[in-house]
């Protein structure tokens, strides 16, 4: 008689922690130019927490998986030094699991490339967390997320000019630092050198 009981308790149990929503992701890295990218860190967030996190393969492939309990969004995170963080936004609010079902999987898109756009390692260029790269819709009469192509285009746009725009003043800076330095010892080849090369910068 205490196996019934024991079975009521973990229905109830696992009914409190809420139903399991398996969520796995396949895709794979590359730069602007297309080339893959080995190496790059990729992190499942909900909630900013770490649900499960990979590394792309030699090929920029890869494939892995977490759990969650809530329709709150997702946010997938890659990283990798000299590139800018990119973040994909998985909005699954319409997303339906049956009541009586404890635990589903589900693939949000076939497949998640994330292109990731290259910044000059002299300067450093940061984005806010919520500066997501991608945004996507789960639809549940096709099964699959959807994507917000005009806002994809537009935040490609803005984060060339974003990135062009920092490194061209980050250098600029040091360009006049290193002026002022050689102005100092009265190095002026040196100072010139660089003056040249901010009136380059400049244009």
């Amino acid at each position: 008689m205490k196996f019934p009981l024991l079975a009521v308790f973990l229905l109830g149990f696992l009914t409190l922690q809420g139903q399991e929503i398996k969520v796995v992701f396949s895709g794979i890295t590359v730069g602007n130019n297309a080339a893959r990218i080995s190496g790059a860190g990729i992190y499942f967030l909900q909630d900013q927490v770490t649900i499960a996190s990979a590394k792309s393969d030699s090929k920029g492939s890869f494939v892995f998986s977490g759990s969650i309990y809530k329709k709150s969004p997702i946010v997938v995170l890659f990283s990798k030094p000299g590139y800018l963080p990119q973040r994909h936004y998985f909005d699954i609010s319409k997303l339906e699991v049956p009541k009586k079902t404890l635990s589903i999987t589900v693939k949000l898109v076939d497949t998640l490339t994330a292109e990731l756009f290259p910044v000059n390692p002299q300067v450093s260029v940061n984005v806010d967390e919520k500066d997501y790269a991608v945004k996507y819709t789960w639809e549940e009469n096709q099964g699959s997320c959807t994507v917000d192509y005009a806002y994809k285009s537009a935040y490609v746009s803005n984060i060339k000019q974003f990135i062009a725009k920092e490194e061209a003043r980050q250098l600029m800076t040091k360009y006049k630092d290193k002026i002022r330095e050689f102005e100092q010892v009265k190095d002026y080849v040196n100072a010139l050198k660089y003056y040249d090369l901010a009136l380059e910068q400049d244009k």
